[in-house]
């Protein structure tokens, strides 16, 4: 290679190495804008431009041409000729300004400007520093040379979201009947994101028939990403090492579904509770009509002193509806209304909201204290919107010092007291129940002294020791004492049944996942040793069915 070649070699290589570098550079390097006060040239990226107006300094503030500045900016500006109002468009954002007015609205919101925007040669200016920082830009001045510089950091938007990896394995794949499964979880996510969800399918702590099972898991992370499904194979053998029964009684997990068909719970012989008392509250229910089919009032009832207020309707309709409750104040002085519980479940299916009221209701702890004026009406709740074929159910412990009106009412808008009047009450549908009833809780007492296996029937409406044939709302506290060790059971009596309860101060779904069906499974409260007394607080779930019963079964005699 000659001299001259080498060198043109050297300078084209010189030059793609510079022009790799500004590329690579120019790729997130940030925009600069640069002006002058009084001068319509500008520099954007190092390019000059003319600007349609000079910026201006008025009163120690700098106002820029709007559009030149947004639109270097890299954001869109729209101009509304019907109203005067400008919209500047940038990712996450909207703003909207009006010749004249000294304030923006960002996204909604009102912000006051230093000045208001003006029109210099048919060109709208605007605070400099307003505009830049509401696009996320900073702003320097260079006193010596009188530059104003615009800068605006570009980054490359983030890789996107990978799902997550759920994996798992058992320490054995081949275990007995009734012996426990350890499993492994080693699910993870390549962004390291936090995995949120685990949704098992075939997962049990122990399996009581020969064969083989799979086993599936899906995982969620923290950006709402679900994984594959990741499948394993565990095979259990002929050897039985513990039957059902007898593992669950050994290792109890409250809640926990199991095989119950072999138990005769309806010979069985039973309980007559030792103490039975009834609280000072009633129930207004408000059940009938239970499917809503046009606006109007479900329920109404005045309420003075305590009561329990339990809701329970399906949208019946083709068009969302919201269901209210509703307190007025018919007297002529000021009330509190205390509210010291409360629990809501849906909109969704029926058996699934009844059981998430009633476990919401025994979960919460906070009292809330609403003042209301004579003749006032005030929404003390509001549900999501329902839509067709949804259901709601709600449960609220409410306690006045005088007499208040409180209704259940079914709208199709979210805005109906200005039309309240108008609504009728809806007429019962003849099957359901509502209005208000006198018992709104029973606490029994039952001593188990019998090493016969035993029940206790609850939520039938005439042998569970009350004298009335409604039991939704009706807060059961059920004390039990055994004289030998014992298994306790809940099992369904009249259908299939998803219910909650609080065991021993205790929270759990009964049962801890699915549903209950009568003569196939039951739910596993707790095994009582002897002489030990613990409480179970039970509300009957609207939605499914009743009575269930608690059996009771000695383990040792």
């Amino acid at each position: 290679m000659n001299r001259k070649h080498l060198l043109f070699f050297l300078i084209l290589l010189l030059c793609t190495s510079i022009w790799q570098r500004g590329a690579l550079a120019g790729a997130d390097s940030p925009l600069e804008i640069v002006l002058k006060p009084g001068e319509k040239q500008a520099f954007i990226a190092g390019n000059a431009f003319q600007m349609p107006a000079a910026p201006v300094i008025q009163k120690d503030i700098t106002l820029v041409p709007l559009r030149f500045i947004a639109e270097g900016l890299k954001t869109e500006v729209k101009w509304e000729q019907d109203t005067k109002k400008i919209f500047i468009i940038a990712p996450g954002k909207e703003i909207q300004l009006e010749a004249g007015k000294n304030e923006a609205v960002i996204n909604g919101n009102l912000q006051p400007l230093v000045s208001p925007p003006v029109i210099i040669e048919n060109s709208t200016l605007v605070p400099l520093r307003f505009i830049s920082e509401a696009l996320g830009a900073q702003v320097t001045y260079l006193p010596r040379s009188k530059e104003i510089h615009i800068i605006l950091a570009l980054t490359l938007p983030p890789p996107p979201n990978q799902p997550p990896v759920a994996r798992f394995n058992f320490t054995k794949t081949v275990v007995d009947q009734g012996e426990t499964v350890e499993y492994i979880d080693s699910s993870y996510d390549p962004d390291g994101d936090k995995i949120v969800k685990w949704e098992w399918t075939g997962k049990k702590r122990a399996f009581f028939k020969p064969g083989v099972n799979r086993v599936s898991l899906r995982v969620q992370d923290s950006n709402k990403a679900w994984s594959e499904p990741f499948n394993a194979i565990i095979t259990i053998t002929d050897h039985v090492l513990m039957d059902e029964l007898t593992y669950n009684f050994t290792y109890p997990v409250t809640g926990e579904s199991l095989d119950a068909a072999n138990i005769p719970v309806a010979g069985l012989q039973a309980v007559n509770p030792v103490d039975i008392k009834e609280g000072n509250e009633k129930v207004f229910l408000s059940d009938s009509p239970e499917i809503i089919t046009e606006d109007g009032i479900l329920a109404m009832e005045n309420i003075l002193g305590s009561a329990r207020i339990c809701y329970h309707h399906l949208n019946g309709t083709t068009v969302n509806k919201y269901v209210y409750l509703v307190a007025t104040n018919t007297g002529s002085e000021a009330d509190q209304i205390t509210i010291a519980k409360q629990g809501t479940g849906g909109p969704g299916e029926a058996m699934y909201t009844g059981r998430m009221a009633v476990y919401r209701y025994l979960a919460s702890d906070n009292l809330t204290i609403v003042t209301i004026q004579p003749g006032e009406k005030k929404i003390l709740y509001i549900t999501a919107p329902i839509h067709a074929g949804q259901c709601i159910d709600g449960l609220f412990d409410v306690k006045t010092n005088r007499n208040i009106l409180f209704s259940v009412v079914a709208a199709s808008s979210p805005d109906f007291l200005s039309s309240y009047e108008s609504l009728n009450l809806l007429p019962e549908d003849e099957i359901h129940f509502r209005g208000i009833f006198p018992v709104g809780s029973r606490l029994i007492s039952v001593k188990l002294d019998s090493p016969e296996m035993s029940r206790l029937i609850i939520a039938d409406g005439k042998d569970d020791f009350g004298n009335t044939e409604n039991v939704y709302g009706v807060l059961y506290e059920i004390t039990i004492e055994a004289k030998y060790k014992t298994g306790v059971i809940l099992v369904a009596r009249g259908g299939v049944f998803e219910g909650a309860g609080k065991w021993d101060n205790q929270l759990v779904y009964l049962p801890s996942a699915g549903m209950l069906k009568p003569s196939v499974n039951g739910a596993l409260i707790d095994v009582l040793l002897p002489g030990e007394r613990k409480t179970l607080s039970f509300i009957p779930p609207s939605g499914s069915f009743l009575p269930v019963n608690l059996v009771f079964i000695p383990l040792e005699k």
